[in-house]
């Protein structure tokens, strides 16, 4: 039997993301509430928050969806 050291990594990455996710839910609701000063009204820092807090987004689900869809070898 050989050690799939992949399904390893990313066990181990789920449970430090769920821990962060966790420890850390007032900071991380924080960020993406800054997402809706991304329009019109709003000084040039909250629009650039909001702007990273959506790439941190966006990166987040192309990477959701590039491990889901990589299948086993």
């Amino acid at each position: 039997m050989r050690i799939q050291w992949h399904n390893i990594i990313a066990l181990i990455l789920l449970i430090v993301g769920s821990v962060l996710l966790v420890k850390c839910w007032p900071e991380i609701t924080s960020v993406l509430a800054n997402m809706k000063n991304i329009g019109p009204g709003h000084t040039a820092d909250e629009k650039v928050l909001g702007l990273i807090a959506l790439g941190l987004v966006g990166a987040c689900l192309v990477a959701i969806v590039k491990i889901s869809s990589r299948g086993s070898k």
